[in-house]
This record gives C-alpha cells, structure tokens and sequence, in this order.
C-alpha cells in the first residue's frame, strides 16, 4: 500500500510545478496591450463581422502569397483602366452620332417652323 501512495505523491510532486509554470507562460503570452483601434470601432460600430475573418486571412498569409496578390491586384488595375479607355472611346463615339442626329432634327425643325411661318402669312 506505501509503495503505491508515495508513486502518487511523487507524480503529485512533478506535475505541480508543471501546472504553475504553464499557468504563468499562458498569461504572459495572450496578455498583450495592443488594441487594433480599427477592429475595436467595427465592433463598436455593429458593422459586419466579416471583416474579422478578412484580417485574420490577411495577417496569416505567407510573403509569397501577399507579393501574389499585390501582383494580382495591379494585374486587376490594369485591366480595369484598359476597359476604362475602350469604353471611354466607344462613349465618344456614341455622343458624336447622337450630336449629328440632334443636329439634323434641328435643322429639320427649323426647317418646318420656317414653312409653317410662310403657311400662316398667306
């Protein structure tokens, strides 16, 4: 019966300074006094929490995935302002057509009020 009680005793005696120690190192290491001032006003503000789950993916990602997506995003950029410049061109055209219409439904506008006016006088 000794033998069996002083095991105990003795892994009683090696696991408590285990639990303390760990105890004292989990503290220190979530106790931080950081605050993401930006984090903290969404959560204030009741916004979407879908941004968490952004930056979270966006501070867990490796160097090689924020140069890809830098790359991707100017990639974007590019394309984006190559359409801008291709619509732009096919907007001007569409305002010079629609300039020309105007003009020759004036013309005849004008063209008509003058025979009204020649009608009316006789």
């Amino acid at each position: 019966m000794q033998r069996l009680s002083s095991g105990s005793f003795v892994r009683r005696m090696m696991v408590a300074p285990l639990f303390s120690a760990a105890a004292c190192q989990t503290h220190s290491r979530f106790n931080s006094d950081y605050v993401n001032k930006a984090a903290k006003k969404k959560v204030e503000d009741g916004d979407d929490e879908r941004w968490l789950e952004a930056e979270m993916d966006k501070n867990i990602i490796t160097p090689e995935e924020r140069y890809a997506h830098a790359r991707e995003v100017e990639a974007l950029k590019r394309m984006v302002s190559q359409l801008k410049d291709e619509h732009k061109d096919n907007l001007e055209e569409a305002a010079r057509e629609r300039n020309k219409e105007l003009e020759a439904l004036k013309k005849e506008m004008s063209d008509l009020q003058q025979k009204i006016s020649k009608l009316t006088e006789k």
